[in-house]
């Protein structure tokens, strides 16, 4: 029974030290099915931007088609629009990184922290006030984006709150057109189209709780008459993913058993459409089943 018990450690201890020798490989060996997949995929990116431009982050009816493998909340490598020159790949794995990644700027496969896109803010905390000039998001607007630390020197006020102002520069004078006080604990800033009319909302970080699952604040861009909409109860949902195919928003939130939910904007507040599927994670799983079940459940009852 001993020799038994020998051999088995002894296997055990064989296999970690092969898998620490397998970590050590170039990423070439150790990663090379998925490096073959994201070329793949980035010979059909750069045949498809001679004629379109690159596509957005978010359509994913056109990504598809480039070979990305489909797992129905996400695409895999993650595929993310930089700006109207540059994109890049990244293979997630945890929450933390470093990833397997490429970028269109540097040509090459290798493991570090994904870029922002330009459209992206990203500030250390409690910087006393942000401003960003929104031409290459709303060209020809003159529109400004401000963020203040609300009492920044006050230990005594929370130091993650501020002053969101959207303003517009006419006649070489500041309009305001919308302020809000938001609470902001990175002060990232996104632009994306969460109602598919074609003009990009705009997000503010609002929380990320132990498992790294973010909240925004959202509003809604009407660049016709001028002004903002804050959506209702949009802060209450964790990781928010807009759905262009369908109007409609889902998540996928990183908890005990992973779960995710849908939603729909009505005028200026959230709908909870009351369906909760959850992903055990398993091979053999129900996820997307559920999902896919969930999604012509909406659809017919609309």
């Amino acid at each position: 029974m001993n020799k038994v018990f020998k051999i088995f450690g002894l296997g055990i201890i064989t296999l970690i030290v092969l898998y620490l020798i397998w970590l050590k490989l170039p990423i070439t060996i150790n990663r090379h099915s998925d490096i073959k997949l994201g070329n793949k995929i980035i010979e059909k990116i750069e045949a498809y931007r001679k004629s379109n431009g690159l596509p957005e982050s978010n359509d994913w009816e056109t990504l598809k088609k480039f070979g990305f493998i489909d797992h129905l909340d996400y695409l895999e490598p993650e595929y993310e629009k930089l700006n109207d020159n540059e994109y890049q790949l990244v293979f997630l794995e945890g929450f933390d990184g470093p990833y397997l990644m490429w970028t269109s700027k540097d040509k090459k496969w290798k493991i570090d922290q994904p870029l922002f896109p330009d459209n992206w803010v990203h500030n250390k905390l409690n910087t006393e006030i942000i401003k960003i000039k929104c031409d290459s998001i709303y060209p020809n607007e003159n529109l400004f984006i401000e963020l203040k630390s609300l009492d920044s020197d006050n230990e005594n006020v929370n130091q993650n709150k501020f002053k969101f102002r959207l303003s517009k520069n006419t006649n070489r004078q500041d309009l305001d057109l919308y302020s809000d006080t938001i609470y902001s604990t990175t002060q990232i800033i996104e632009f994306k189209d969460f109602n598919n009319d074609k003009i990009k909302d705009i997000l503010i970080q609002n929380e990320s709780d132990v498992r790294s699952n973010w909240t925004y604040n959202l509003y809604l861009v009407d660049i016709k008459n001028a002004k903002l909409t804050k959506v209702k109860g949009f802060s209450e949902i964790k990781n928010p993913n807009y759905l262009k195919e369908f109007n409609l928003i889902d998540n996928y939130v990183n908890s005990g058993k992973n779960w995710t939910s849908f939603y729909k904007i009505q005028n200026d507040s959230i709908i909870d459409l009351g369906f909760i599927i959850y992903d055990d994670q398993t091979e053999d799983g129900n996820y997307k089943k559920e999902y896919i079940k969930t999604i012509e459940k909406i659809k017919n009852n609309r």
